[in-house]
């Protein structure tokens, strides 16, 4: 392994269950896609990111993809920077997003940040998300990334230019 995948963005899991869910396969009846956020996680990413309840409900869809993906690809997974945000702020709701990983994946996704841009995984990751849900939101998963979700430091670089 090369140092820039030592140091890529790393999807791992606690376990591994015998059968990943599919989106056909809806454990206890429901998709991951059903699942409704607290109130109050919409809440605080409209305000951290200067924008209304329609496109918070659309970025947690699309993080709501994105984690399926990590959940179940066998590629290192990477999330554009707006998926990025909202599960910055998924996080902060531990107790939620601990319980949401265990009932729709039987693990959780943990989130490792890189100091490297992952362009492939992230063509990898969204590859993925399209095959699983057909279309997909431009605005959180554009077609080609100069970057990716960047972090070191506990802050995120938001510098990237994108293509939809």
């Amino acid at each position: 392994m090369n140092t820039v995948q030592e140091n890529a963005l790393r999807i791992t899991r606690q376990a591994v269950t015998p059968v990943l869910m599919t989106l056909a396969q809806r454990k206890g009846g429901l998709s991951v896609l059903d699942y409704k956020p607290p109130d109050a996680l919409l809440r605080r990413y409209m305000a951290e990111n200067k924008t209304d309840l329609a496109t918070a409900k659309k970025a947690f869809m699309a993080l709501k993809q994105f984690l399926f993906v990590c959940a179940t690809a066998k590629h290192s997974c990477s999330p554009s920077i707006a998926i990025d945000a909202m599960w910055h702020e998924f996080l902060m709701f531990s107790k939620e997003y601990y319980n949401f990983c265990l009932q729709y994946f039987g693990t959780v996704v943990h989130h490792h940040p890189t100091e490297v841009m992952m362009n492939e995984s992230y063509r990898n990751t969204r590859d993925s998300a399209l095959k699983n849900f057909g279309k997909l939101d431009r605005k959180f998963w554009p077609k080609s990334v100069t970057c990716v979700a960047l972090c070191s430091g506990g802050e995120c670089s938001a510098g990237c230019e994108s293509s939809n």
